[in-house]
């Protein structure tokens, strides 16, 4: 099951700030968005990994606030 992390940034970093973390080993996938988050990033779920993504995205030049929501459920998306 995989993590998501809502990132919010200083005005002008979320483009900086998603491409950091797109570049960390366990992320899965990395959009940039509008609302109260500029990028929501999903995250391997491997507990042995996630002290290690939290403290290197914690570092990147911008981060304003982290927050990590734990993935549960994944229902599978028909298109």
């Amino acid at each position: 099951m995989a993590d998501f992390f809502l990132i919010q940034t200083d005005p002008g970093y979320a483009g900086e700030v998603a491409r950091a973390v797109a570049s960390l080993r366990g992320v899965i996938n990395v959009s940039v968005t509008s609302g109260p988050y500029d990028v929501v990033a999903e995250v391997t779920g491997a507990a042995e990994q996630q002290e290690r993504i939290r403290a290197e995205v914690r570092r990147a030049r911008g981060l304003s606030r982290l927050c990590v929501c734990r993935g549960s459920d994944r229902q599978p998306a028909s298109i």
